[in-house]
């Protein structure tokens, strides 16, 4: 298994979440990545919440690609710290709070932006999706689980941002987790199912979407279909040995 490092300039350590990612984020396979939770050092998780509190303290930048980029960087932030403060778990659905009837985390407030307490949900859904008509931020935003598209090993920036999203979809897309073929029956991740109107709403404008990112064999399995036959998602953990 290869860690994936970050740039030159990252590897040298800009900031604690450039080096927590440098650090635990390691690659499974293309388009596949998991964290070595139970490798994360004490020192490291109190300074990757340090980050997230500097973060939320100072808000958002004003330019939009850079807002982009920092509301993705701390909702993976806040993902990476709320596993960690409850781990082990086989899934983040097993993580409860209150009288822990919903599954998961994202409707509880973990983090406060400029004095306003903010959970995950209104980061992905009332801020980025609100906000920026952008449907690769499903492939930016990481859940923690093996379904999901991958957590990069460097936070997004501004300068490199509309590469990054292509780039991480492309990945997804072609990774064996967003496109399979069960029995003759075509299978996309439930991300298409759950947010399909981000891409079109009906199964031929999500095939269309998918065509341009589809390389070789996720291509192939693509090619000439009309129709969505199911979907499918894996909840566990995305965790490295």
């Amino acid at each position: 298994m290869t860690i994936l490092l970050a740039p030159a300039v990252q590897a040298a350590g800009d900031t604690a979440y450039d080096r927590f990612l440098g650090a635990y984020v390691v690659e499974k396979s293309p388009g596949v990545t998991a964290v070595r939770y139970g490798a994360v050092a004490q020192a490291d998780h109190a300074a990757l919440e340090d980050w997230i509190g500097d973060q939320a303290a100072s808000g958002p930048p004003d330019d939009r690609d850079a807002a982009f980029a920092w509301w993705v960087n701390l909702y993976n932030a806040v993902t990476l710290d709320v596993v960690l403060d409850n781990y082990p778990v086989a899934s983040i659905r097993d993580i409860r709070f209150g009288l822990g009837i919903r599954p998961g985390p994202w409707r509880e407030d973990l983090v406060t932006v400029n004095g306003e307490e903010m959970s995950l949900d209104d980061i992905e859904h009332g801020t980025l999706r609100e906000n920026w008509d952008e449907p690769r931020v499903h492939f930016a935003v990481n859940c923690a689980s093996i379904g999901c598209p991958a957590l990069l090993p460097e936070p997004f920036a501004a300068a490199t941002l509309d590469a990054r999203l292509d780039a991480a979809t492309r990945a997804f897309v072609n990774s064996g987790r967003a496109v399979m073929v069960e029995d003759g029956d075509l299978i996309l991740s439930s991300i298409f199912d759950w947010y399909g109107g981000d891409f079109g709403g009906s199964d031929a404008a999500i095939l269309d979407w998918l065509r341009p990112y589809a390389d070789g064999e996720t291509a192939a399995m693509l090619d000439g279909r009309t129709k969505i036959d199911g979907y499918a998602y894996d909840w566990s953990l995305n965790e490295a040995d």
